[in-house]
């Protein structure tokens, strides 16, 4: 007995051929579905089309699927996105494409972070002398215009500037907490923070580390 697969299977190269084949749309899309699925619910009735789009015209690259899908929303201003989407028939509102590569990006980083070096727990509350502090290897910044917990309602929840920390313990358990706005702006802007600026239940966590102590290799 045998099996042939289906041409967008076979053909599935990663780039377009003749003809508009190159990419197995039902993988993509299933890979979307597994780990991006609040940004495909935001995109409502929009969702195939921007896979489709995403597909055809995203950059090739070696990364995560979820983080790559979650690059193309949020530059889907610039020309080469604008492209793509006339393409797909036409980009959803620009309110509903912002929450949805807010939702990509806040996925991305839960599905694919990862567990942070050993070391980076012996160095949680150590002080340093130059009195400069940055997020530990293995936490990510996530920032948004309204809430992305799961458990979230739009309904009960204010539309405010909110930021989370994620990371990947060693039980294998992703930890997400919520910071002040105010700290993530000040975070991407200078990277780095007097202890004096940082919230001692974040340092003493671990989430922040002194960056006197050097790179974790």
């Amino acid at each position: 007995e045998y099996f042939l697969p289906g041409a967008d299977e076979v053909f599935a190269v990663g780039y377009t051929l003749p003809g508009g084949g190159g990419f197995a749309l039902d993988q993509i899309r299933e890979g979307l579905e597994s780990a991006v699925p609040n940004a495909l619910l935001t995109l409502g009735d929009e969702a195939e089309r921007w896979i489709r789009a995403f597909a055809h015209h995203a950059p090739p690259e070696r990364s995560p699927l979820a983080r790559r899908f979650a690059r193309f929303l949020e530059s889907a201003s610039l020309e080469e996105a604008e492209v793509a989407a006339k393409t797909a028939g036409g980009p959803p509102a620009d309110a509903v494409l912002e929450r949805a590569a807010a939702h990509a990006r806040f996925e991305a980083a839960i599905v694919h972070s990862q567990v942070a070096p050993p070391e980076v727990e012996l160095r949680a509350g150590l002080i340093s002398p130059r009195d400069r502090y940055v997020l530990a290897a293995g936490v990510e910044l996530v920032r948004s215009s309204f809430a992305l917990e799961e458990d979230s309602e739009p309904s009960d929840v204010p539309e405010a500037e909110r930021a989370y920390l994620i990371r990947r313990l060693a039980s294998g358990e992703v930890e997400i907490t919520a910071i002040d706005p105010e700290l993530a702006l000040a975070l991407e802007g200078h990277g780095a923070l007097s202890l004096g600026h940082v919230p001692a239940e974040l340092f003493e966590a671990g989430y922040l580390v002194a960056e006197a102590l050097g790179p974790i290799d």
